[in-house]
């Protein structure tokens, strides 16, 4: 077990995890980003090019680049430093994901952006949804389901919007998680 002793700060929440190609693991939190690699724990900092206070989400794409979803935008990691990138910058990036054609999606306060080569195309919040975006999944059908603060469950399939709400039968229109389990439900 790991303590404050060690690098990692008390009163931590919030933890998203990816693993690098080296076996250390990324960790993102309500207190920053750290890297844990040979039982040691470094918080990055400005001087690594990480100028965010907390790490929402943290993701490898599928080209292995690590992304990072901040409070102030999209970051990756080039080169040991940590880039700004102009797509989100000054909006709260929440989650993260590529689909089954190679896409990537970014999500958060603003609505959602899908990121295809040269080309990005904008779902914003007024497309359906009128609050930001914590989660998604892209089911086994090719559907995204974007969990919201406050409109439930969003299915989004080729362009059009569902919505699900306590109405629907949610226990809660505030969505932190989706899941799609082995029997596709």
């Amino acid at each position: 077990s790991y303590d404050s002793k060690d690098g990692i700060l008390s009163g931590v929440n919030n933890i998203t995890l990816v693993e690098d190609a080296d076996g250390g693991l990324w960790i993102g939190t309500n207190q920053g980003l750290f890297h844990f690699l040979n039982d040691q724990f470094k918080p990055m900092t400005v001087a690594d090019g990480f100028i965010a206070k907390r790490a929402n989400i943290v993701f490898r794409d599928k080209d292995n680049r690590l992304l990072i979803g901040t409070e102030n935008g999209l970051r990756h990691l080039e080169s040991g430093k940590f880039i700004s990138d102009a797509r989100c910058k000054g909006n709260s990036v929440r989650t993260i994901r590529n689909d089954q054609a190679g896409a990537l999606w970014v999500a958060g306060d603003f609505g959602i952006i899908r990121i295809f080569g040269n080309m990005i195309t904008a779902l914003e919040n007024r497309k359906g949804f009128s609050s930001g975006i914590f989660t998604m999944l892209e089911d086994t059908e090719g559907s995204f389901w974007l969990g919201t603060q406050t409109d439930g469950v969003i299915q989004l399939v080729e362009s059009k919007f569902a919505s699900y709400t306590t109405a629907d039968g949610l226990l809660d229109d505030l969505v932190f998680s989706i899941y799609q389990n082995e029997q596709k439900d």
